[in-house]
């Protein structure tokens, strides 16, 4: 059984379709049955919306676990 797998979608550039890219790629992963993980560090939580989800809803985020050394 092979281990997980690791793609990165990463350009600083603005406009050039990262998040468009990497949420289509996580949900067409996902209905064909994967695991998917998507890491959301966009401040603005663009990825997170596409996917569906409200990021104001989360009760800890990236920064608390980042900047605030708050445990996952």
């Amino acid at each position: 059984v092979a281990g997980p797998r690791v793609q990165l979608f990463l350009n600083f550039k603005g406009g050039t379709g990262k998040t468009s890219l990497s949420s289509s790629y996580a949900y067409r992963l996902a209905e064909r049955g994967y695991r998917v993980l998507v890491v959301d560090l966009d401040s603005q939580g663009h990825a997170t919306k596409c996917l569906g989800h409200e990021g104001g809803d989360a009760s800890r985020t990236l920064f608390d676990v980042l900047v605030r050394k708050t445990p996952l």
